[in-house]
């Protein structure tokens, strides 16, 4: 059993020390923070793991505007944070070895500028999990290796602001301008799926190895609606289903410690 925490200190020395050297904007101070942990039990030839981590930063600081001597025009924010939970399980059997590792977590990117009442800048919220499993027996005197890979992220964003700002990447944009009155505010939602079974076999004879297999990507993809929302016109989303067929083969030639791919 292992676990570990870290904190940022150096925001809150600053703000004791020379709250004026935050206040100016002229240098970021972040203050960030990781958490994680492990557990692993074996129990006969099982053995059973699972792992958590999660770490986020922010940033704080007022921005002046072009051609201002104002240094509280306007606050910019940047958030960022993620956790990540991973359970394991493989075992070693008479025939072969099974392993299968099971994921999910939460992510958040967001930054935003505000300048009085008026707020422009994004939000992107991201839901994801995935399993990964892999079988490997003999096969005779052959070694046979299938397994099965599985994600899915659904993105939540969130927009507001003009054309220009927030900038997109890229975009020229001048630091510290202020923000217009003329606002919009937009929020959708997009789903990415992938599943892949692939196998292969691995053929061995005297120092030789040959590999052939094949493996199957499948996408699904889609989005809430295409368009910005217009009065009350009905909202249309977009889907599509994609598959990506890849057959490999290696070839591997062992002999004197040397070796030829």
């Amino acid at each position: 059993l292992q676990a570990y925490g870290r904190a940022s200190w150096l925001r809150d020395v600053v703000e004791v020390v020379s709250p004026e050297a935050l206040r100016s904007g002229l240098v970021p101070y972040p203050r960030w923070w990781d958490v994680g942990g492990a557990a692993t039990l074996e129990q006969d030839r099982e053995r059973f793991s699972l792992r958590v981590v999660a770490s986020g930063d922010e940033v704080t600081r007022p921005l002046q505007a072009s051609g201002s001597d104002d240094a509280g025009a306007a606050t910019e924010v940047s958030r960022r944070w993620f956790v990540r939970v991973l359970a394991g399980w493989s075992e070693r059997g008479e025939h072969g070895t099974t392993r299968w590792t099971i994921w999910g977590g939460r992510e958040a990117d967001e930054r935003w500028q505000a300048s009085g009442a008026v707020r422009s800048g994004w939000d992107i919220a991201t839901t994801s999990a995935g399993v990964v499993g892999q079988r490997i027996a003999r096969v005779g005197e052959q070694l046979l290796t299938a397994g099965l890979e599985a994600e899915w992220f659904g993105d939540e964003l969130v927009r507001q602001g003009s054309l220009s700002n927030p900038a997109r990447e890229g975009d020229p944009f001048v630091y510290g301008q202020p923000l217009g009155a003329d606002v919009a505010y937009d929020s959708w939602q997009t789903t990415t799926a992938a599943v892949a079974p692939w196998v292969r076999l691995d053929y061995l004879s005297k120092g030789f190895t040959l590999s052939p297999g094949v493996r199957l990507d499948g996408y699904v993809l889609g989005a809430s609606r295409l368009n910005p929302p217009l009065g009350a016109t009905p909202q249309i989303g977009w889907q599509a289903i994609e598959f990506a067929p890849s057959p490999r083969l290696d070839a591997r030639w062992q002999g004197n410690g040397v070796i030829f791919a």
